[in-house]
């Protein structure tokens, strides 16, 4: 019977999200006149406020069942706290805050009490998820979402809109929480890079000091791995917050921007090294940590944080290639294909340094984007076996990238040592016979534009480049 009932509050829940509200665009809602009683069809902006008041009273319940019973009760349902994280995601930007110049309608539906009832409601509600039943995924990865949804909308919103609760203490269990990440080792990498966002969002400039401490702890248990058991879980867990922070990018986050960047250039290569052995995850969530902060923060970039950034991201793959290389026999092919990927969808991202550039560069120099994703290919190209580039995903990012430099820099090919450039270049045989149509056309379009570029700058010499000669000659 309590199943039962569990199913049915599911339900409710789960349809009146979608009768309020269309997911998370904000938009102003109306409720269908079916759904209304007759006496009150003419009075819909009446039945949302009573609806959105029934989720409340169920959020309460809820909360009051965990705290008298304990989150692993059976009268406690996941399943309905993941119903009402996920109606109450799409409540917030309709109904809860509204952002800096949209329509407000949503806030008079739904009244001044509800609103900051509704504020408190999310903040409580994704918190207690996250100390009490943060060991389910699924709950844990809505709650991190709803908690996200909120903290973007209360930034971008009109200070008259937030609660006061959420401009002073409120926030100060979040954290303390991040501050303390061996608590939070349960969640899953999704949910800690949210909070990790979150807190960054909240706390702005303010969230510098967060990250130092992250980083110094991270040092910390890297040193101390011999005697913790579960040290690689903790630094991990530790990278994944820190990935949220990096997402928190723009022209005013120099100050985090800077501290990420000490940070890395102090601690990545360590890590790494110190954990490839027995926690491959780790070296893997650096690169990724790395990927977050070129999508953020390369733009905004000034010359001298670029080439840090860039001689960090070489150093990780060199380190890591070389790694991969002495384990070559001991490695699944199944395992290097993902440590490949990672590497790639770190290139293009540092590409995009030529073609998205906000800062002021002056009279100062420093290295190349392309010089610096050249000079990654040259560690991860040996990898870059027939039977890695079987694999849809490798395939289709190391040919777009291919395909990308081929377009753009066709000269810097020239720069990759003989034996890498010509498996380069026999790589591209596999793309003309590769079964996705997609591939066979970047791999045509890439011989076809480096041949034509080769023969307009060399048209005195009848010779074609070595790397060219093998593919025409094969």
């Amino acid at each position: 019977a309590c199943r039962m009932l569990q199913d049915v509050v599911y339900w409710l829940v789960s349809l009146a999200g979608w009768i309020l509200a269309d997911d998370v665009t904000g938009e102003v809602p109306s409720v269908p006149t079916n759904f209304l009683d007759p006496l009150i069809a003419s009075q819909p902006e009446w039945s949302a406020r009573h609806l959105i008041q029934a989720l409340l009273i169920t959020a309460d319940a809820e909360a009051s069942l965990i705290a008298e019973r304990g989150p692993l009760a059976d009268e406690v349902s996941p399943l309905v706290g993941r119903a009402l994280c996920d109606t109450f995601r799409r409540l917030v930007p309709s109904y809860f805050v509204a952002a800096k110049g949209s329509a407000e309608a949503g806030l008079r539906v739904a009244g001044e009490d509800t609103v900051r009832l509704g504020q408190r409601a999310c903040l409580q509600m994704s918190l207690s998820n996250l100390q009490n039943r943060g060991t389910d995924p699924g709950l844990a990865e809505a709650s991190t979402a709803l908690l996200l949804q909120l903290a973007r909308a209360i930034r971008d919103a009109p200070a008259m809109q937030v609660a006061d609760f959420f401009k002073v203490a409120s926030w100060e269990t979040l954290a303390l929480a991040v501050q303390q990440p061996a608590g939070l080792t349960a969640l899953t990498p999704t949910a800690l890079r949210d909070v990790g966002e979150v807190a960054a969002s909240v706390f702005a400039e303010g969230s510098h000091g967060i990250v130092q401490s992250l980083v110094a702890e991270m040092q910390q248990v890297t040193t101390e791995r011999e005697t913790r058991p579960t040290a690689g879980t903790h630094v991990l867990t530790i990278v994944q917050l820190l990935r949220g922070f990096a997402r928190f990018g723009g022209p005013r986050t120099k100050l985090v921007r800077t501290v990420l960047l000490d940070g890395l250039q102090k601690s990545a290569l360590p890590v790494s090294q110190a954990f490839a052995q027995t926690r491959v995850d780790v070296p893997r969530g650096l690169f990724k940590l790395l990927d977050e902060v070129a999508l953020s923060h390369l733009a905004y970039m000034d010359a001298a944080d670029t080439s840090r950034f860039f001689e960090i991201c070489i150093s990780q793959v060199k380190s890591h290639t070389a790694f991969l290389r002495t384990q070559a026999t001991g490695v699944e092919e199944s395992e290097l294909s993902v440590d490949v990927t990672v590497m790639l969808e770190l290139l293009p991202s540092l590409l995009d340094k030529d073609t998205v550039d906000f800062s002021d560069q002056g009279a100062q120099s420093w290295v190349t984007p392309a010089e610096i994703v050249i000079s990654a290919l040259t560690e991860l190209i040996p990898l870059l076996n027939d039977s890695i580039l079987q694999y849809p995903r490798i395939s289709s990012q190391y040919f777009t990238m291919i395909s990308e430099l081929m377009e753009r820099y066709p000269e810097k090919l020239l720069l990759l040592p003989p034996e890498v450039s010509v498996q380069l270049f026999s790589s591209l045989e596999l793309s003309v016979s590769h079964d996705d149509e997609e591939i066979v056309r970047r791999g045509l379009e890439s011989l076809a534009v480096f041949a034509t570029w080769y023969s307009r700058e060399n048209s005195a010499s009848s010779n074609s480049p070595p790397p060219l000669q093998h593919f025409l000659l094969t």
